[in-house]
């Protein structure tokens, strides 16, 4: 025999068909930053009465406030005296925590002037890149800080403590 009833479907198991994201990729986001850092660095003078410079190396502090992890900070400076007051300054360091770091660059404008009791630092510090969470990272903190020094006097060398705030956003990848 021969029937007239129609045959039922039968559900079958099929793969889904793999859709690609349209989605964006992971946004930047933005990382605060507002620390004192607070340590000691070496300060060497020389030139003459006309043309004053300073070298500062050796920049070791440790961060508190909002610090992102970041609380180690390393570095080195150097300026040329623009007038009996002030000095440009420009250097480089970085600010640390476990496996991310910050570079950091100053300059564009960063002076050293003396104030009240001692010297003044103001200025900016450009990020450029970094470790660990912080590769690609960019941005620009506010430079302020401070220290004290004996003599200025070319051939003078000392190992003041120093005072700085960075504040600012960072951008990350």
């Amino acid at each position: 025999g021969y029937t007239t009833k129609a045959p039922k479907a039968v559900a079958t198991k099929t793969s889904p068909t793999p859709v690609k994201s349209t989605a964006p990729a992971a946004s930047n986001s933005t990382v605060a930053i507002n620390a004192t850092y607070k340590g000691t660095m070496k300060v060497l003078f020389s030139g003459d009465d006309q043309t004053r410079e300073v070298a500062v190396t050796n920049i070791s502090a440790t961060g508190t406030g909002t610090t992102s992890g970041l609380v180690t900070m390393k570095g080195s400076a150097s300026g040329t005296a623009t007038s009996e007051s002030c000095a440009d300054a420009t250097g480089s360091g970085t600010i640390s925590g476990g496996s991310d770091s910050l570079n950091l660059k100053f300059g564009a404008g960063a002076s050293v002037c003396t104030a009240s009791g001692g010297y003044a630092l103001t200025g900016t510090a450009t990020v450029n890149g970094g470790t660990g969470k912080y590769v690609g990272a960019t941005g620009t903190l506010t430079v302020k800080g401070s220290f004290n020094v004996k003599s200025t006097d070319p051939g003078a060398s000392e190992n003041p403590g120093f005072t700085m705030t960075l504040t600012g956003n960072i951008t990350t990848k």
